[in-house]
This record gives C-alpha cells, structure tokens and sequence, in this order.
C-alpha cells in the first residue's frame, strides 16, 4: 500500500485495515507471512515531515534454525517513524548519529507501508528462528523427532542428506 504523501501535507491520516502482503513475500529468506497484516496507524504531518504511529500484527511462517521445521510466529509491535524528504537527509560530510536519528527514513513523495512493515518485522524477529526453547535440533520426518510440523523447507533436504550420511558415516566406524 502506497500512500502519496505531496496531498497530506499539513495533514493527518488513520489507516486501519488488514493489509495483504502479496502473495510469496518474504521478508527474510525463512520467513513468509500466513495472512494479511493487520494495522492500526495515523500518519502526521508537520510540513514535509511525517510521522507513521501506530501498531501491526503479523502472523508469519518461518523455518527452525536448528531443525528446519516450518513454524508459526507471530510479531506484534508498535512504532513510531519519522520520514524527510531525501534531499533534506542527504549530508555531504561525516555524520554521527544518536538514538533519536534511528526511526528517521527519507521519502520521495511516497511510502511504501508494505516496506516499512517488512524493515519492522526484520527488526522484531530474534537473530535465529527456533521454534520452542527444548527444539532439539532433529530435522522433522526423523524418527526420534518431537516437534510440531510435518513440513521441511526444500531447499534445506540437502542438509537432511548430509546430516544422515555423518551418521551413517560415524555409526560404521
């Protein structure tokens, strides 16, 4: 959802709805989202510089680190965002920036919600995706697994082949 900013100059918008992300979309390459993204936001203006308040919720699909099931997540965050035009943020020399310079983007006439969303996810997520604190790290379909999910991401099989043949391989010796 693009909203063109050039007539909310001076101006406040409330944008409350289920938002699709498009089918397939990713925000990283192990995570996909179950379903539109509901929102809650009020977009301000003080000149050209706006402000984007509000909260989501994602529900999302994502694969285990450690045993690669496919897992549901859900990321429920608040935020408060801050976007300039370009030209005002472009500095020719060194710039140290302090806390409050890091909810600050530039615009062109626009934002892409769907993009801000996908940067807000990409920061609410943990660094590795696990999907229970006692995933012993067995790939589903394994004999001994206990985890939820019958589903393996393909493009991690070729882990599941390697992990068997170390096996085999350690078993025989």
């Amino acid at each position: 959802m693009i909203i063109e900013l050039n007539n909310l100059i001076n101006k406040s918008l409330r944008i409350t709805r289920d938002l699709p992300m498009g089918e397939g979309r990713r925000p990283l390459e192990d995570v996909a989202y179950a379903e539109p993204v509901a929102i809650d936001f009020y977009l301000t203006s003080k000149g050209e510089k706006f402000r984007l308040t509000g909260s989501f919720k994602a529900n999302l699909k994502c694969n285990c680190s450690r045993c690669l099931s496919i897992f549901d997540n859900e990321v429920s965050e608040e935020i408060d965002l801050v976007f300039v035009p370009r030209d005002v943020m472009a500095v020719k020399e060194e710039v140290e920036l302090d806390k409050n310079d890091l909810n600050v983007a530039a615009y062109i006439d626009s934002i892409d919600l769907r993009q801000v969303i996908d940067e807000q996810v990409i920061l609410a997520l943990p660094m590795k995706l696990i999907c229970s604190d006692d995933c012993s790290g067995d790939l589903v379909g394994d004999s001994d697994s206990k985890e939820v999910g019958d589903e393996i991401d393909e493009r991690l099989v070729v882990l599941k082949d390697i992990k068997e043949r170390l096996l085999k391989k350690n078993e025989s010796q």
